[in-house]
């Protein structure tokens, strides 16, 4: 009986690495924060402040996204931003 062709002709074997590789490593890992890395700091104090909580309610910081259109910049007319506060 002849063989037919495969684009991957050793598929069995990347199939049993797949699967070692996927039972052998961690669903999840486990990430430790440092603390710097839980707290910002704010540019107008100069002081360190905690990161809001996620699951903090209700929340305690709203945000909001602007996605610019494609090639926005082109047709539109750039306004000066206003100045920094010193």
């Amino acid at each position: 009986m002849p063989t037919t062709w495969s684009p991957f002709p050793h598929h069995h074997i990347i199939n049993q690495l797949y699967m070692y590789l996927r039972l052998s490593t961690m669903v999840e890992p486990d990430l430790e924060l440092s603390p710097s890395e839980r707290v910002f700091v704010d540019p107008m104090t100069g002081g360190s402040i905690p990161f809001p909580r996620a699951s903090s309610s209700p929340p305690s910081l709203y945000i909001s996204l602007v996605v610019p259109a494609y090639k926005e910049e082109k047709r539109c007319k750039i306004f000066p931003l206003p100045p920094r506060p010193s």
